[in-house]
This record gives structure tokens, sequence and C-alpha cells, in this order.
């Protein structure tokens, strides 16, 4: 019986040490979890406040970005209209018309030039042996 007391006693002791120690951790717990909750909650307003920030830069610079871009093809047009009234005003050289009196006489005759007849070809040919340039009404520039 005193074993058993003796037993008995000191699982009281274990238990009621083991107690003790479990609610104050259980406290510990309790206190670190509301510090984390704490710091989370910092660190999340934290990131909404860059969040925030970094929205209002993008939109100012979406604004400014929009003024250039509308401010950009009015640029535009003025170089073009500089670059037409430049070309307008460049002096075209033109190639000098040589008159072909072979060609005159063939329209005159009413030759069609794009689809002759076989008897327009022979009456073509003739036409072209007295002129200089044949039917042509300029000198070929060379070549082949």
């Amino acid at each position: 019986m005193r074993k058993s007391l003796g037993i008995l006693f000191a699982s009281a002791l274990m238990l009621s040490a083991c107690g003790t120690d479990g609610k104050e951790n259980e406290k510990q717990k309790k206190e670190e979890l509301k510090q984390e909750t704490k710091k989370r909650e910092e660190s999340e307003t934290k990131q909404v406040k860059k969040d925030n920030q970094k929205n209002e830069e993008d939109e100012q610079y979406s604004a400014q970005q929009y003024h250039e871009d509308q401010m950009q093809p009015q640029n535009q047009d003025q170089s073009i209209n500089q670059q037409i009234q430049s070309y307008e005003s460049y002096p075209t050289q033109q190639q000098p018309e040589i008159y072909n009196p072979a060609v005159q006489q063939a329209i005159d005759e009413g030759i069609d030039l794009n689809n002759p007849s076989d008897a327009e070809i022979d009456r073509l040919r003739d036409l072209s042996k007295e002129s200089p340039y044949g039917l042509q009404t300029a000198p070929s520039q060379g070549g082949y």
C-alpha cells in the first residue's frame, strides 16, 4: 500500500507539473499567434501602400504617355507637310519629248499601236524604216 500510495503521489505531482507547463505553453502560443497576426497585418498594410503608390505612378506615367502620344501625330503631320512642300518645290527634270513623224503618221492613219492587224504591222514596218528612231519616241539609252 505504501508503494502504491507513493506511486500515486508521484504521478499526481507529475501531472500537476505537466499541466501548468501546458497552460503556460498555451499562453505563449496564443501570444506568439497574436504577434504573428500583428506582423502579418503590418506587412499587408505596407504592401497595400506600396501597391497603391505603384498604381498611382503607373497612372501618372500612362497619362503622360497619352499626352505625348496625342502630341506626336501633330509633329508627324508637320514633318510630312514639310517633306511634301520640299518635294513639290524640288525642280523635276522632265525628259524632252522628241517628235517622231512616223508615229504621228501611224496615228493619223488610224493604226492601233497596241493591237495592230497584219496589214497594219506591214505599214508600221514601212514607216519605221523612214524614221531615224524607228517607231520609238526617243532614242534608246543603250544596253541590249
